[in-house]
């Protein structure tokens, strides 16, 4: 009678592809990790920011979101320390947080960002917000114009 089934040799040269393809697959994950999560931080800002922006340009028609108090300006600040992120401010309290995920941070020191009444930036020239994960970068930037993107 004749068996069925493998080999020793035969499970040897399986388990030795499957552990070649896992070799190269897994640095792929970590890479693509760092990307999504210096993604998801930067479109977090970006949103954040146009939502501030907003509520600057609503108040020049009398509308203010039933989140901010009375003063118009709130301002974006950036925690220097870890964990690394960022809050919104409006009359000293705190509206929100966001911590950053993972090991994305921001490069450099940024003042606190305001948007007026239509709709610009603070600084004449607009800002860049640079955030690192690694040896990947994106920044957030809010041109002169007031128009913010990711890059």
């Amino acid at each position: 009678m004749k068996e069925k089934g493998f080999s020793v040799l035969e499970l040897l040269v399986v388990i030795a592809i499957v552990a070649i393809l896992a070799g190269l697959a897994i640095p792929r994950f970590n890479t693509s990790t760092a990307d999504r999560d210096l993604d998801i931080a930067a479109r977090q800002l970006a949103g954040d920011m146009r939502w501030m922006q907003q509520n600057a340009v609503n108040l020049i028609a009398g509308v203010t979101s039933v989140n901010i108090p009375f003063d118009p300006q709130p301002s974006l600040n950036f925690y220097t320390l870890a964990p690394y992120g960022y809050y919104i401010k409006v009359n000293g309290v705190v509206i929100k947080q966001y911590y950053f995920p993972g090991a994305v941070k921001t490069s450099g020191y940024y003042s606190a960002i305001v948007f007026g009444i239509n709709g610009y930036v603070n600084n004449t020239f607009g800002t860049t917000v640079t955030l690192l994960n690694g040896s990947k970068m994106r920044s957030v930037i809010v041109d002169a114009a007031g128009r913010i993107r990711i890059e």
